[in-house]
């Protein structure tokens, strides 16, 4: 969980679906930071990593579903980052329409997802999160059966 965040992946600019968008004013970048973000390797791990080169994210998505997978070890090592995430999670995200203003009414939770992006936003341009799955709404279920707590062994004899 020491993974640097790559600059690749927090442009000042970004080609969307609904056109080329450079951010310049502080408005713009508020708007951004909600599909965009800074990677936080405490949050969850990124869909891809660079290991080579120097460790950073090779994505601008978080795994939930890898977090699920290693709740245990996870929520034993980083107590309060994990509690955060799950307490993240329970907040339903609005969807973004054109112009990146939330649309009213509408919202999604990130569970059935399985991915996010680095703003926990639900949709990004990355396209690899936005649609429900149940294999990975079923991993990122293990953030919800995990509580907070350190690591006490499995007894050694």
């Amino acid at each position: 969980m020491t993974f640097a965040s790559s600059s690749t992946y927090e442009p000042t600019s970004t080609t969307h679906a609904y056109g080329a968008i450079t951010f310049t004013t502080p408005d713009d970048r508020g708007k951004y930071a909600g599909i965009a973000g800074v990677y936080n390797p405490k949050t969850a791990l990124a869909t891809l990593l660079q290991v080579r080169g120097g460790l950073m994210n090779a994505s601008g998505l978080y795994d939930l579903a890898a977090v699920g997978l290693l709740a245990p070890l996870y929520s034993s090592r980083q107590q309060s980052a994990f509690a955060a995430l799950k307490d993240a999670l329970v907040v339903p995200r609005p969807r973004w329409r054109q112009g990146f203003e939330p649309r009213d009414g509408w919202y999604v939770y990130l569970g059935p997802l399985g991915a996010c992006g680095l703003g926990l936003q639900p949709y990004t341009d990355g396209s690899l999160n936005r649609t429900q799955s149940i294999p990975r709404a079923a991993m990122t279920a293990g953030i919800y059966r995990q509580p907070p707590q350190a690591f006490t062994g499995r007894g050694h004899a």
